[in-house]
């Protein structure tokens, strides 16, 4: 088939879960056999690179039709008109689009934005909701099917055709040494991503046996949103400021068990985070506080152990499931299963082409 490929990014970075999932579904596609027509670039207002590759596509649409249309959104509502006539356009030609919905925080801003009153920022966002609502129409009329990330975020929403598209890994299994008490953590740390309550879990858990150990991945800017006093006296502390897989590689295969401290609120408990699957890919049971959405997978398959939002639970589950080799080799096993039976980025692809073929 010729299936047509639109994100609204440019490929080789990889700083963020946006980033990750478009191009982990793009070579996804490309090992499906199929033929694959790519639309990238990042899609800033007034880029004349965007607007170039749009114009790329629009010639070549005058001379192929393609089979499908596959479409991954950015954080960012659709910028520009020329990408919103390009929809319009394949939609006229009978090609059935199948839309991937990335957020949905707009429609929580108390819960997702930190309290700002500067004016601009204010009214950036006001701006931002209004073109995220004009989405919203524009899909209404022409995707055939729009893709959510998971089933509870798919209740704020009212699209005739939804369905849930959650992100997904890579076989990237090795064996983790279990005598090694090493756990990972990846992503943000402020607020609602649990920063300081993961360090304070390691300080109690460093207070009963000082084997414990933290690596963490963040952002370097991130971390003036942790204590300093934790920072300054933590020896269990190893801090990285790494993005790539060639280089969190190294880092996870010397862990032991993967972390999520994400905190529980209306937003947190509807969405998924890239890096839940990453874990799962280097065949990592995981310890995460309860958070609606992920602690249901983590249920499901069961791969790890979800905890109550406070350090003492969460840094009891760390230990106990140190303290019990049995339970971890099953939880390995089954995170395992879990990836190479429904969770690799080809099985998110195999039903895109089933919904939209």
């Amino acid at each position: 088939m010729n299936i047509l490929y639109i994100t609204y990014i440019d490929f080789g970075n990889f700083t963020s879960g946006s980033m990750v999932r478009p191009q982990k579904i793009y070579d996804a596609f490309l090992k499906s056999g199929h033929n694959i027509k790519l639309l990238k670039g990042q899609q800033n207002i007034g880029s004349k690179e965007r607007e170039k590759n749009v114009d790329e596509i629009n010639k070549w649409l005058d001379n192929n039709k393609p089979d499908l249309c596959y479409i991954e959104s950015s954080t960012y509502p659709i910028l520009n008109g020329y990408d919103r006539k390009l929809i319009k356009r394949i939609n006229k030609m009978g090609v059935k689009i199948g839309y991937f919905l990335r957020d949905a925080y707009y429609k929580f801003p108390k819960e997702v934005y930190e309290k700002d009153q500067n004016i601009i920022k204010k009214i950036k966002k006001l701006i931002l909701k209004l073109m995220y609502l004009n989405d919203e129409k524009l899909l209404k009329k022409y995707a055939s099917i729009v893709y959510l990330p998971t089933i509870k975020m798919s209740t704020y929403f009212n699209f005739k055709n939804i369905k849930i598209l959650p992100p997904a890994g890579e076989n990237l299994l090795q064996k983790h040494n279990f005598e090694d008490k090493t756990c990972i953590y990846v992503g943000g740390v402020s607020g609602l991503y649990g920063g300081n309550l993961l360090l304070k879990s390691f300080q109690l858990l460093n207070k009963q046996c000082s084997k414990y150990k933290l690596i963490l991945v963040c952002r370097e800017s991130e971390l003036k949103y942790i204590d300093k006093e934790i920072l300054e006296n933590a020896t269990w502390l190893e801090i990285h400021h790494v993005s790539s897989q060639k280089n969190l590689a190294p880092l996870y295969k010397r862990t032991s068990i993967a972390l999520l401290p994400r905190l529980s609120n209306k937003y947190s408990d509807l969405s998924i985070s890239v890096k839940f699957f990453e874990y799962m890919s280097y065949g990592l049971p995981i310890v995460a506080m309860y958070a609606e959405e992920m602690s249901k997978i983590i249920k499901k398959y069961d791969i790890g152990i979800v905890t109550e939002n406070n350090e003492d639970c969460f840094s009891k589950a760390i230990s106990d499931l140190f303290s019990d080799e049995n339970l971890y080799k099953s939880l390995c096993n089954n995170v395992e299963n879990a990836l190479l039976n429904n969770n690799l980025w080809q099985h998110r692809v195999e039903q895109i082409i089933e919904n939209l073929s």
